[in-house]
């Protein structure tokens, strides 16, 4: 009896930084209470996080796999001028494990016989679901904002699209993104975020091919 005393006493110490609640958010989804200090101190895309709801593992299984189609860099260059550049870019996410809301991925641009190959962390925040990334070598970092709905803001996740705006946190720069699911492994169930898809119909995906030339981000 008193064993089990200990064990239940330990067992509600554990889930309590996890307790339900009820909450106002645009998502309407029920989730976790994620309060507290440990929320600051937690390292986010190095440990793996297990502890979202179904509909947050639904959207970051959704997320893993391999993407590919066209981005648009846009920065300010060393005259202060905004420019951009245009890539074939390809996109690799995977999950620490199956119910993770974080991992790590790489990504490729390449323009004619140019190419260079980017590491990155990502996780999903569970207050906000928004997706976060950081690049390994430049230690730029971009957040895709689960609520944008603007040509420079949010983004579109579905079972065979993925495209939307990284917006720099850290940085100046914008990277625009259109791709499809380049693998057959998909979620069980759709997954869509609030803002549309854009140019859905377009097979080929080549929206951001304008200017093609090739840009080191290392």
């Amino acid at each position: 009896m008193k064993h089990l005393k200990l064990l239940w006493t330990a067992i509600v110490f554990g889930v309590l930084p996890f307790s339900f609640t009820s909450c106002d958010d645009p998502w309407d989804w029920d989730y976790y209470d994620y309060y507290g200090d440990w929320y600051y101190d937690y390292n986010w895309y190095d440990d793996a996080f297990d502890y979202g709801t179904d509909e947050l593992r639904l959207m970051a299984n959704t997320l893993r796999g391999h993407w590919e189609g066209t981005m648009r860099n846009e920065y300010t260059d060393n005259t202060g001028h905004r420019v951009y550049v245009d890539m074939y870019v390809y996109f690799e996410f995977d999950q620490y494990n199956s119910r993770s809301l974080n991992g790590r991925g790489r990504e490729i641009d390449t323009v004619g016989d140019e190419s260079q190959e980017l590491r990155f962390s990502w996780y999903i925040d569970p207050r906000s679901g928004d997706i976060h990334i950081r690049y390994d070598d430049s230690g730029y970092t971009f957040v895709l904002d689960s609520r944008g709905n603007s040509q420079t803001s949010g983004f579109s996740l579905t079972d065979d699209y993925f495209n939307g705006v990284m917006e720099g946190v850290n940085n100046d720069e914008l990277i625009f993104f259109d791709c499809v699911r380049t693998t057959l492994a998909k979620p069980s169930q759709p997954w869509t975020t609030q803002r549309k898809a854009s140019s859905a119909t377009d097979s080929a995906k080549l929206k951001y091919t304008e200017n093609l030339k090739f840009r080191s981000r290392k």
